[in-house]
């Protein structure tokens, strides 16, 4: 038999080849496994780092949203401080601006504080975009010119004795990450549980009438087959005590017994503004509208001044002028004008917010016993609940927190915390 030059069969030489073609294919798919299993190992090493870097920016946005709200609590807690101080020597028109911590709200931009309005009040080298060493060092220069630094890198700055001894660099506000609180005044808006108690006829009452009989909103209650004195009916039966419509047409429960699936009136006070989608006739579109209006942490039966926008603006002129047709642009054009007029302050006293408004171009003079039926003029007895918003954020991840506390109990705790939501 015919050998090759290394003594080779034909057979042996064609065995040895497919020999080598099957090593081959098996490094092939070792190579191929290893590559999918490196490959998935990366994929899901970098997986749970990048979920465990977002958990942990999560937990950073969350505490930065909740010190938000504890540091606006202290600035409520000290405007109410402030008021019992100042009140002698303020005069009897300023004082409602001063009251129930309601003077950091309208001092403060918009109502809000953010990190970086804290940062810049006290002085932190990420306001300056300064570094911790460069702060130091200017402050150290603003000092006398001393510095020095320690083997460990300490900064260090002059003592009694003339040695030097470590300086803290930075301050509380130089973390990663920012927040922004607001707040918002519960006395401005028109209490449910206010109208709960006062009825149909109240005062409350009547004013968010003439609010929902405007004639932009009157395609939303045409859709919802129902008329706005019906509707207030039903969210006063929602709250009330007793089993009879407010407006004495049969019995509360006969408007949701019918249903898919029936309940019953709640007949106890509001506890949150959602409960507004459980009253009979109430659509997402005319809850759109009444949320901002109303409130149910409190049970006053009259609004505070001041104004906390265009639409209680045209809540209030609508109920003193009943007769005059407001449409949305007409009370977007008073707002605008009203905020020039009264240079941007919040008014507190109702014969000024009169005088003003009966300025305006296109209004008549206003009385001022009619806007007193609906606007409380005693700030004594003022509520002190506020909701605060705060938003931490830490890179690309937020977390919100909104917050009802009332000031006037529990000052020695921050206020009472009535409400508490997170996102």
């Amino acid at each position: 038999m015919a050998r090759n030059g290394r003594g080779e069969t034909k057979d042996e030489l064609s065995r040895r080849r497919r020999e080598r073609g099957v090593a081959l294919l098996v490094v092939l798919t070792v190579v191929v496994m290893f590559t999918a299993f490196v490959a998935d190992f990366s994929y899901n090493a970098r997986m749970r780092y990048t979920m465990a870097s977002h958990a942990r920016d999560a937990a950073k946005a969350e505490a930065l949203a909740v010190s938000g709200v504890r540091i606006y609590q202290l600035l409520l807690l000290f405007g109410d401080a402030a008021q019992g101080r100042l009140s002698a020597f303020i005069p009897a028109q300023f004082k409602g601006f001063l009251g129930s911590g309601s003077m950091v709200v309208r001092l403060l931009p918009g109502g809000c504080v953010d990190t970086g309005l804290l940062r810049l009040l006290g002085g932190s080298s990420m306001a300056f975009g300064l570094s911790d060493e460069e702060m130091v060092q200017a402050e150290m220069e603003s000092q006398g010119g001393m510095s020095g630094t320690s083997r460990s890198g300490d900064h260090r700055g002059p003592t009694r004795g003339g040695e030097f001894a470590p300086v803290e660099s930075g301050s509380f506000l130089d973390f990663e990450g920012d927040f922004i609180t607001c707040a918002k005044e519960e006395s401005t808006k028109i209490s449910l549980n206010g109208i709960v108690k006062t009825g149909l006829q109240g005062e409350m009452a009547q004013l968010l009438f003439q609010t929902l009989s405007r004639e932009q909103y009157e395609p939303l209650f045409r859709e919802a087959n129902i008329m706005p004195e019906e509707l207030i009916s039903n969210l006063i039966d929602w709250g009330d005590i007793d089993s009879e419509r407010a407006n004495g047409r049969g019995y509360e429960d006969s408007l949701y017994n019918n249903l898919e699936d029936p309940y019953t009136a709640k007949n106890a006070p509001y506890d949150t503004l959602a409960e507004m989608h459980l009253v009979a006739g109430m659509t997402d579109e005319i809850y759109d509208v009444l949320a901002p209006l109303v409130t149910v942490n409190t049970v006053a039966d009259k609004i505070y001044l001041p104004l906390s926008g265009p639409e209680m603006l045209g809540a209030l002129l609508a109920t003193v002028l009943p007769k005059h047709r407001f449409t949305q642009d007409d009370i977007q054009r008073y707002w605008r004008d009203y905020q020039v007029a009264s240079m941007g302050l919040p008014i507190d006293n109702v014969e000024i917010l009169a005088t003003i408004l009966s300025s305006l171009q296109g209004l008549q003079a206003l009385d001022v016993a009619e806007m007193k039926k609906v606007v409380a003029t005693n700030n004594k007895k003022r509520p002190k609940v506020f909701t605060l918003t705060s938003t931490g954020r830490v890179g690309d991840v937020e977390r919100t927190v909104e917050v009802v506390v009332d000031i006037s109990k529990n000052a020695h705790l921050g206020g009472l915390l009535v409400y508490w939501r997170q996102e």
